[in-house]
């Protein structure tokens, strides 16, 4: 592995050094900001003497649908700043009465018409914070970041800042003031930072910039312009923090239990450029449920981040794809190994689900000089389990997972054209015991500075110390051209048979080889009755890395257009070749099973959804070179703008496996059994919300999921081809009928700058049997009679910025010293 690294980083260096010095090969705009004595004043009114002086940010393009042609109506942007915050005042020409404006709560637009500010500190093209308000002064603010993939934006991030709103005669205005405490950069004499505006006008489904960004190149994040004069500041200390106190009573199966929780999060401005994040005794109690399954495959179900802390700035722990953070405060590691070692004569009496986290630091920046840093570290308590001896009563007490310390660490060198260099290592350590993981990575991404081509490097090396010790390695290396209609990618990638990351990190198969070539050519100007049009063709082979035998071929073709109407359409197919299934078996010698050749197709449609009533179709079946081997799905969600305040949202999706065969039970690695099975699923969600104002709304979310699969009395035995054969054995236990019920209702109140308070009420059923014939109304009432548990929560969190508290400190003193004058 030690050799993937430095090749790798020897690749890097090379081309690098070949790379022109140049990197702003783009033409970039440039605007002066106007420094000010006194603040502006945050009222939605442009009218301080300092706006006749100020330059003018004007002339705003199209993003879409007319990429570079000027915009259908007229903006204009003036920038001002002082020792604490930086101003932004606009004028957005339109019809008053041709506005979108739906008046909704924090980040969520809600189908208005927007106005976004991007401000990069860095001028690097790798992060930049953006800042967005809706005519009803709804504020989203969000971090767009440079991927391995292209540009995201993260919207778990959140900052403290203020906004201001006018609708007017001739259109409406924005005023923002924000501290540079939101923002993370490096103090200099006189700065340059990248700067992009743009406005999104929902009638006529058009994006407009004020610096061009060319839709034919990949990332719009190093396609912005340039801020100067902002010089000799001398910004305030970064710290605030955020106490909170919170009342639980959950209730299950009739039994009450009272929770108070109390603790406090911290950030504090270590530098410029880095932060301090710190939480004690955190609470997560309010977060949405998440979506459960029955799970029949081999692989562990992925489950997206809710928590707040472990989202927000995360782009540099997501460098090298070795850290998922649900890993904190998860399952006990050692919780299933003590399950199959209970006697016939015990019982679990309480097996906790997951370990309690007590505290989490992290430390998160960028100096002026490129360099990256992110340290995380996170503390559980020790997990333990009640075990009964159901013939003596006796108790005793099992611990399944010790006091545990999760690090994580990342440092990343920025180079020029928009390019960079990260070193990546996570750390698993359990107190008392021998268990330890870790995992290093190095990932990078290098164009050239046409910012045509991208040369994107991972490699990966596992260390494991369990019963015996285990080293694994993996790297990634691609090729592709992201500049253009035409565009390609070639991409080898490569996981050992012994790399693991799943201590900390998630990784649902490894002992692979994977190669995948794509070729696309997309339209970015409107033609005929079209908005856009792309189309894509790709081949994947996958084989194992040891034996180094075949595994899968994959020869896909997917096509998309957006009309003029603002509709969507988009036709996938795929044609698989037969396949052999190495992960199916759960076998530890090689073993694998045959899946015919199928093909795949499915079709995907949305409406305008900037109408009062929209929908999202997706429709789909493959079709095995089997009789009766088939499957198909369907998802639709219909989105409904009942008011400017209240919406309303319903899915409805259901699946269906015909004849298809999976793993059943093994006695051993040679005496493996399947079972073949008719599979029903079907997910109903209904989601509600209601906004008295921008500061105040609730929210309602119910999820039915019902999963049922039919097993065939006969089971079938895997033969060392990997073909299926009668086992003329009967196995009537293997039917699985799951359901889950989920309530997540909660009510917000943002009483000040960064504090709330939400009164939520939680409900979760989870209920399995065999009863795969009971017809949807016999089985939704049977899940009813199942355990339930409620939970209804108070909680109350105050934003405290110290710098308030100085400058109000400061006040007081200076006028006590006035009186006593």
């Amino acid at each position: 592995m030690y050799k993937v690294i430095a090749v790798s980083m020897l690749v890097f260096f090379i081309i690098v050094s070949l790379l022109s010095v140049n990197a702003q090969a783009l033409q970039r705009k440039q605007i002066t900001a106007l420094r000010v004595d006194n603040p502006i004043k945050i009222d939605g009114v442009l009218d301080e003497p300092e706006y006749n002086v100020a330059a003018i940010a004007s002339d705003f393009v199209q993003m879409q649908p007319y990429n570079g042609q000027p915009s259908y109506k007229a903006s204009k942007v003036q920038i001002f700043y002082d020792d604490f915050a930086i101003y932004f005042g606009a004028k957005l020409y339109d019809t008053p009465d041709s506005i979108y404006s739906y008046i909704t709560t924090r980040d969520n637009m809600g189908g208005s018409d927007y106005f976004v500010v991007f401000i990069d500190p860095n001028n690097e093209g790798l992060l930049a914070y953006e800042f967005i308000v809706t005519p009803a002064n709804s504020q989203i603010d969000m971090k767009a970041v440079r991927g391995t993939g292209g540009d995201y934006e993260d919207n778990s991030w959140d900052a403290v800042w203020q906004s201001e709103t006018k609708i007017e005669e001739d259109g409406w205005t924005v005023e923002m003031r924000i501290p540079y405490s939101a923002l993370r950069f490096s103090v200099k004499d006189e700065m340059v930072w990248g700067i992009n505006f743009m406005r999104n006008i929902r009638r006529f489904n058009s994006n407009n910039s004020w610096n061009l960004v060319d839709n034919k190149i990949s990332g719009f994040l190093h396609q912005s312009g340039q801020l100067l004069g902002v010089k000799n500041i001398n910004p305030p200390v970064r710290l605030s923090i955020s106490p909170y106190v919170a009342q639980y009573v959950e209730n299950y199966s009739g039994e009450n239990n009272y929770i108070f929780k109390g603790g406090i999060d911290l950030k504090y401005g270590l530098s410029e450029s880095h932060t301090l994040d710190m939480m004690l005794i955190p609470d997560f109690g309010q977060i949405q449920s998440d979506d459960k399954e029955l799970n029949l495959s081999p692989y562990e179900l992925y489950y997206d981040e809710k928590r707040q802390f472990f989202i927000e700035g995360n782009e540099l722990f997501e460098r090298g794809n070795i850290f998922y953070s649900r890993r904190i405060g998860s399952h006990p590691i050692f919780s299933d190994q003590l399950a199959e070692k209970l006697s016939t004569d015990e019982e679990f009496k309480f097996n906790p689900a997951t370990t309690q986290l007590v505290n989490a630091t992290k430390i998160t920046g960028r100096d002026k000089n490129g360099w990256g840093v992110g340290v995380m570290n996170a503390m559980t308590l020790s997990a333990v389990a009640e075990i009964k001896n159901t013939k003596t009563g006796e108790l005793r007490q099992e611990v399944t997972q010790p006091f545990t310390n999760y690090n994580v660490s990342v440092v990343e060198k920025v180079m020029k054209n928009n390019s960079y260099i990260s070193v990546i290592n996570t750390n698993l350590s359990v107190f008392n015991s021998p268990y330890s993981a870790n995992v290093t990575a190095t990932q990078f991404q290098i164009k050239d500075k046409n910012q045509t081509h991208q040369l994107l490097g991972v490699g990966r090396f596992s260390h494991k110390n369990t019963a015996d010790i285990k080293t694994g390695y993996g790297y990634v290396l691609g090729l592709s051209k992201i500049k253009g209609n035409f565009r390609y990618l070639a991409q080898r990638n490569v996981s050992s048979n012994t790399l693991d990351l799943n201590d900390m990190g998630y990784l649902q198969r490894n002992n692979i080889v994977e190669h995948k070539t794509s070729f696309s050519y997309r339209i970015f100007e409107p033609f005929s009755i079209f908005k856009n049009w792309s189309t894509e063709v790709w081949w994947d082979n996958t084989r194992l890395f040891l034996p180094n035998k075949p595994v899968a071929n994959e020869l896909s073709f997917w096509t998309d257009a957006t009309f003029k109407n603002n509709w969507w359409l988009g036709v996938y197919y795929a044609y698989d070749f037969a396949e052999s299934d190495y992960f199916e078996p759960r076998s530890t010698n090689n073993r694998y099973y045959v899946i015919p050749e199928h093909r795949v197709v499915e079709l995907n449609f949305n409406s305008d959804y900037n109408k009062k009533l929209h929908c999202n179709l997706s429709s789909g079946a493959y079709i095995m070179n089997i009789k009766n081997y088939w499957g198909n799905w369907f998802y639709n969600h219909w989105g409904w703008k009942a008011s400017s305040r209240f919406n309303v949202g319903y899915s409805l999706s259901f699946s269906n496996d015909y004849n298809s065969n999976g793993f059943v039970t093994k006695q051993n690695n040679d005496s493996i059994y399947f079972g073949t099975y008719t599979r029903a699923t079907l997910i109903n969600t209904i989601s509600m919300g209601y906004n008295f104002n921008t500061k105040t709304g609730a929210e309602l979310r119910c999820r039915h999921y019902r999963s049922a699969a039919n097993y065939s009395n006969e089971l079938l035995f895997l033969e060392p081809d990997g073909s299926l054969s009668a086992a003329y054995l009967t196995d009537k236990s293997n039917d699985k009928n799951f359901n889950a019920f989920n309530v997540d209702m909660i009510f917000k109140w943002e009483f000040a700058p960064g504090s709330e308070i939400s009164l939520a009420w939680k409900n979760e059923i989870f209920h399995a049997d065999e009863q795969v014939d009971l017809s949807f109304t016999e089985n939704f009432r049977n899940t009813f009679k199942a355990g339930q548990t409620n939970s209804v929560s108070i909680k109350i969190l105050y934003y405290i910025d110290v710098n308030v508290i100085s400058k109000y400190t400061s006040k007081v003193h200076g006028n006590t010293h006035k009186a006593m004058l």
